[in-house]
């Protein structure tokens, strides 16, 4: 099953799209881990963020609305047609809410459903300790805590001057979320957190105050990249909200 890029020519087969956006740090590749478990209905595709994998040679954006805006733009050629869902983990989450709000301000089609994990709600970011501007040891030690990116790494001096600039970048799009409350989307949401990871079930269920549905919310085993302990059952969780979007109809 081939993830497709935003250069990829999209939705030729008719299939339902899952449409992802990844964690702070991550590009294009973070979510291949997924793809084995893809049905042949579904096409998994993936965006890159500026100054990362495909887009490499583009500038870092360091802000919420500058990010969003550009993902609107580049996703707007994979929804003209089809159902779709939207995928984010952590700074993938707070992006794609932001997404979905941008939809509906614009008028566009939005998504059947939003799988949202490793990401506390919106509403209680306030209570979220800034990454960005720590000096380096505090922030390694950060990068520690939450996992998904090798020792290996974390103790190449070469590699992290390589990643420190994205990861900085990212932080400071996360840190730049100001909430604002508005109108209940009419999207259903699903909420999986991590049992190890720093977002309590409180923070997680304020989720519900941006759908007009039930919230799903679900607690899965590990920590803040628990999802690559469960590949399939994210998964499923996304093919399963597409299926029940299909047989609504």
């Amino acid at each position: 099953m081939k993830v497709l890029s935003y250069a990829d020519h999209h939705n030729r087969s008719g299939k339902q799209k899952i449409i992802c956006f990844s964690f702070a740090g991550g590009n294009t590749y973070s979510f291949n881990p997924l793809k084995k478990y893809i049905g042949p209905q579904f096409e998994l595709i993936t965006i890159d963020y500026p100054g990362r994998g495909l887009r490499m040679n583009e500038i870092l954006m360091k802000d919420i609305g500058s990010l969003v805006n550009d993902m609107y733009l580049r996703l707007l050629p994979h929804i003209s047609a089809g159902p779709y869902v939207i995928y984010g983990h952590s700074m993938g989450g707070i992006v794609s809410y932001h997404l979905a709000m941008l939809l509906r301000k614009m008028g566009k089609r939005l998504p059947t459903g939003i799988l949202i994990t490793g990401c506390r709600a919106p509403s209680t970011w306030d209570s979220k300790e800034p990454l960005h501007n720590l000096p380096y040891p505090e922030l390694k030690i950060e990068l520690e805590k939450m996992g998904g990116i090798p020792s290996e790494i974390l103790d190449d001096n070469d590699s992290m001057r390589f990643f420190e600039p994205i990861l900085r970048a990212d932080f400071s799009v996360v840190d730049s979320h100001v909430y604002e409350e508005y109108e209940p989307l009419p999207i259903p949401f699903k909420i999986l957190t991590g049992t190890e990871e720093d977002i309590s079930e409180e923070h997680a269920m304020r989720w519900q105050t941006e759908t007009i549905y039930p919230l799903y919310f679900k607690q899965l085993s590990g920590g803040h990249f628990f999802i690559f302990d469960h590949p399939e059952l994210i998964v499923r969780e996304m093919e399963e909200m597409l299926y029940t979007a299909r047989t609504a109809q």
